[in-house]
């Protein structure tokens, strides 16, 4: 399972495991010189801020590995997991086969955007409460 936590330096996306100690209210975000080997390091993190085509933003509002049983969208975004930011209007995805990278997906999406999830119809699906809309995310081919 995997949890998502918004806070001050950075945001932060995080494996659980039962039992695990993940430093709080120690460290917050990857350990640096706060090492310790009994607590868990985040599998990413990003930095507080509002250069979203950094990958910067204000808070994780939804998260979804993407695994539909039928798409339209590239094979190579299976298994990839989609996450988008309250506040910087983007949805990135992350590759976690080997070292974790962070890839930008979507810009310009409606501000204030929570929740993602995949349809029957094997396209992406995110909630505004800007625009109080559902949003479908259609991939066209180049």
């Amino acid at each position: 399972m995997l949890t998502t936590w918004a806070g001050i330096p950075g945001k932060k996306l995080t494996k659980l495991l039962p039992g695990g100690n993940y430093g709080w209210p120690h460290v917050e975000g990857i350990m640096g010189d706060h090492q310790n080997q009994n607590y868990i390091s985040p599998i990413y993190v990003y930095q507080h801020g509002i250069d979203g085509d950094a990958g910067e933003g204000c808070g994780i509002t939804g998260g979804y590995f993407f695994n539909p049983a039928a798409t339209n969208y590239p094979a190579e975004l299976v298994g990839r997991y989609f996450f988008l930011d309250y506040c910087n209007r983007w949805i990135n995805m992350l590759d976690l086969n080997g070292t974790v990278t962070r890839l930008p997906f979507a810009t310009g999406i409606p501000n204030f955007s929570l929740g993602i999830d995949v349809g029957t119809d094997g396209n992406l699906y995110f909630l505004s409460r800007e625009d109080n809309a559902l949003y479908k995310v259609v991939y066209n081919a180049p």
